[in-house]
């Protein structure tokens, strides 16, 4: 897996040494509010291990000054399409300070330059207005509404040139 660069962070393969810090982000109840919920301890751990060893890309997102973890960003097959889908979650220290607009930007990049993918998909909950907002900000455009997991999501499509 390729290691990309914006201005402020680092993005790599998430290994072993990140699982304190995964942990952290899919037990916390403010990051998981629109993914599901807060995971307890164990289905953290299992989660962050099967995670390990996925074939898809799931890139940990590291300040570079430091190297402290801000959050994860995945591009994996959209359900059962041949769609991929952009996804995406921080620590709620790191939020508002344009971090997941400035790492998504560099993805982006990433897929259409050098992934070659044409577009991608991103799904988030009708209610999430920070993450719809951002997904708009980058040039995502509202596709379709649906329900999914008992909520009202808002599928978003990007036409990467």
């Amino acid at each position: 897996m390729k290691k990309l660069q914006t201005l402020r962070c680092c993005l790599s393969k998430i290994s072993k040494a990140d699982q304190q810090d995964m942990e952290r982000l899919y037990t916390s109840a403010q990051t998981r509010k629109f993914l599901g919920g807060a995971l307890s301890a164990q289905a953290a751990r299992e989660k962050i291990d099967r995670l390990i060893l996925d074939r898809e890309e799931i890139f940990a997102v590291r300040l570079k000054e430091n190297g402290a973890l801000l959050g994860l960003v995945y591009l994996n097959p959209y359900y059962d399409t041949p769609a991929c889908e952009l996804s995406y979650e921080f620590l709620p220290e790191f939020w508002g300070q344009g971090y997941a607009c400035e790492v998504l930007s560099e993805l982006l990049r990433y897929c259409g330059q050098e992934r070659g993918e044409k577009e991608l998909l991103a799904e988030t909950q009708q209610k999430n207005t920070a993450s719809r907002r951002l997904l708009e900000k980058l040039g995502f455009e509202q596709e379709k509404e649906l329900t999914r997991f008992g909520e009202r999501q808002m599928v978003y499509r990007k036409i990467l040139k």
